[in-house]
């Protein structure tokens, strides 16, 4: 039974690896896509809207990570303002990610998601109404701490798996497919 076990915990990596290459298919994106290409295949999928919003990087976390405001009727990803285009696209790809995992469908994600405080107890709520009309009608916020260790494991993987398929003037990403291939 012991060497069944261990055969199983190593076909489960193999089976979520297959999940999220099969969503990442699924997403279409064209060769040389670009970030609203990516934006745009997902709020389709999703059928609900999605707004990117740059903001100053200490309310998403120090600039390492974004948040996802999901509304009644639409999404809003905030991302750090001040890093570069690819990785404000990675940070975006991974927001993007949690929407296509479901997570905001899981019952524990979900009653962590509430908390508008962000590092230093600024409310991110507050901060952003200027830029994300409406802000008041937010649902749930999702962070970094409003997920557990596997789903995070997972939007991070499936976003560097949706960066490998950008493409840049007909030439692969060589190093997220490098690190995309050893997986």
């Amino acid at each position: 039974m012991q060497g069944a076990a261990r055969r199983a915990k190593r076909l489960v990596p193999s089976a979520r690896m297959r999940k999220l290459r099969c969503l990442v298919d699924e997403l279409s994106l064209p060769s040389g896509w670009r970030r609203d290409t990516l934006v745009a295949a997902v709020a389709e999928r999703r059928k609900r809207s999605i707004t990117l919003v740059p903001v100053r990087a200490e309310l998403v976390q120090y600039g390492h990570s974004g948040l996802w405001l999901a509304r009644e009727h639409d999404d809003v990803v905030l991302y750090a303002d001040h890093t570069s285009a690819r990785h404000a696209t990675h940070i975006v790809c991974h927001e993007l990610a949690h929407m296509l995992l479901r997570h905001d469908e899981d019952p524990a994600t979900r009653a962590d998601a509430g908390d508008t405080r962000g590092p230093g107890s600024t409310d991110v709520l507050a901060e952003v109404r200027a830029a994300v009309p409406t802000a008041g009608t937010v649902r749930a916020v999702f962070g970094r701490s409003s997920y557990s260790d596997r789903q995070e494991y997972d939007a991070e993987l499936l976003a560097t798996l949706v960066m490998s398929t950008m493409r840049s003037h007909g030439s692969a990403d060589r190093t997220a497919s490098r690190i995309v291939g050893s997986l």
